[in-house]
């Protein structure tokens, strides 16, 4: 089997998981209101044992506009890092940063009351993208995280970017960003450590 034919092997499967995480959130957002109550980040529900919310928050949107924004998003994210991120990187780092963003709203920001959207979760797998794109194109690399890193300051002494703003999708948990940004340098070491490990095989 040729590099060239494992390659695609792989990117036929991160294909398939992205076009089901879109389909997912679009059937969801289809169901509107009754979706998003029952699924939302909500500390109420979370604190009444409903643990779920943990991760399906992250799944929901306030509407089709959020839900466009974010799984277009998504979509630029894995044509720029197809050839970095295996389905299981999207995976694992979408689980990790999912969780690290509900603990973090959970414990440092207890004044937000219920979360939704992906935008937190695409923070960390830009991170981890661009982790590893430093490998290969050291300079791009260093760019995407000076970016990033530059962004999320902002945002957290100034709140949300105008950009964001002048969307006018909802309110903006600028939290979020920075909680899933810390849930992809904690994926990113996950990844590192499990590919060590199989190395060594």
């Amino acid at each position: 089997m040729t590099n060239q034919t494992v390659f695609g092997d792989k990117l036929n499967r991160s294909k398939l998981a992205a076009g089901a995480l879109i389909i997912i959130c679009l059937i969801l957002c289809g169901f509107g209101d009754n979706a998003r109550g029952l699924l939302r980040y909500d500390r109420a529900g979370l604190a009444d044992g409903e643990l779920w919310r943990v991760f399906s928050g992250h799944l929901v949107h306030l509407g089709w506009i959020h839900a466009a924004l974010n799984l277009g998003a998504f979509m630029l994210l894995t044509s720029l890092f197809a050839r970095e991120l295996r389905w299981t990187d999207w995976l694992l780092t979408g689980v990790l940063a999912a969780l690290t963003i509900s603990l973090g709203l959970w414990f440092f920001a207890p004044e937000t009351s219920w979360y939704v959207g992906l935008s937190g979760v695409l923070h960390a797998w830009f991170l981890v993208g661009a982790l590893q794109t430093l490998r290969h194109a050291p300079r791009l690399g260093t760019v995407m995280l000076v970016g990033l890193t530059v962004k999320l300051l902002i945002e957290q002494g100034f709140g949300a970017m105008p950009t964001t703003i002048a969307l006018d999708v909802g309110p903006v948990i600028v939290d979020a960003h920075l909680f899933g940004a810390l849930g992809g340098i904690g994926s990113a070491a996950a990844l590192w450590l499990v590919r060590r490990f199989n190395a060594q095989l």
